[in-house]
């Protein structure tokens, strides 16, 4: 996760590795980080995601 400043903005970019397969079994994901002070705790349901009949993070 990458967090730039912009004055008094914060914007975040979430990647998720390719090394570990995630599936459209698993029906919901959980994002769980950290930078300094700010902490993040969301679910994201998968089915939203599916582009063309592909899980598209």
């Amino acid at each position: 996760m990458s967090i730039p400043e912009h004055g008094t903005h914060l914007s975040a970019a979430i990647r998720f590795p390719r090394s570990t397969e995630i599936s459209l079994k698993e029906e919901i994901v959980e994002f769980v980080a950290a930078a300094g002070p700010l902490k993040f705790h969301e679910k994201f349901k998968l089915s939203p995601m599916v582009y063309q009949g592909n899980l598209e993070l």
